[in-house]
């Protein structure tokens, strides 16, 4: 059990941020009073459970905390990875189709490598997680899934893009700007190949 994780204000203050991330992030194309009432009734749930008699706090953070980085992961995972099933569009295709006027075999290749390389990082940031909820000290995989969690996510778009832009030098660049504005537009439905 980890007796330093923190007050229970700052517990209940990151696991609401973290549930609002991810209701936003799943419920982004409901209208807004359902992803307000999604919000508010989980909300409630996490605040009954971190007042129940009996239950320590730090376990309700925790509990939730990692709850919330799996269904994340898991979400992404699952979408990203339907995408690249046979007469669907690789996620990292679509967003590049709303970049570029042209997309020639080659952008089209490399953007289903991406969508493939994200799977991978999803795929293991869950396998992570898991293997050090279950050998490493509590505090080390509250630091990974909490503390750690963003700039792997920006490590990894960093990369992407600083070896999208050695690969097609040659051609008209993007700015990471626009390559976050489109992926921040792209709407997570699974739609057949057009």
């Amino acid at each position: 059990m980890i007796r330093d994780f923190g007050a229970p204000w700052l517990i209940g203050t990151l696991v609401v941020a973290q549930i609002t991330a991810i209701v936003c992030l799943l419920a982004r194309n409901r209208p807004f009073r359902y992803r307000a009432a999604l919000l508010v009734a989980i909300v409630t749930i996490v605040i009954a459970a971190m007042v129940a008699p009996g239950i320590p706090t730090e376990s309700v953070g925790m509990a939730v905390t990692g709850s919330c980085h799996a269904i994340a992961y898991i979400s992404l995972l699952t979408y990203f990875a339907a995408s690249l099933r046979p007469n669907r569009e690789p996620f990292v295709t679509g967003i590049a189709r709303r970049m570029r006027q042209t997309m020639p075999d080659k952008v089209v290749r490399y953007t289903r490598q991406v969508t493939i390389a994200w799977c991978a990082f999803f795929a293991t940031q869950l396998v992570l997680s898991v293997v050090l909820l279950l050998v490493a000290p509590g505090a080390v995989w509250v630091t990974f899934i909490t503390l750690l969690n963003l700039p792997l996510l920006a490590v990894m778009i960093l990369a992407e893009f600083g070896y999208r832009r050695i690969l097609f030098r040659h051609e008209a660049p993007t700015s990471l700007i626009e390559t976050l504005s489109a992926m921040r537009h792209a709407r997570f439905t699974l739609t057949s190949q057009r």
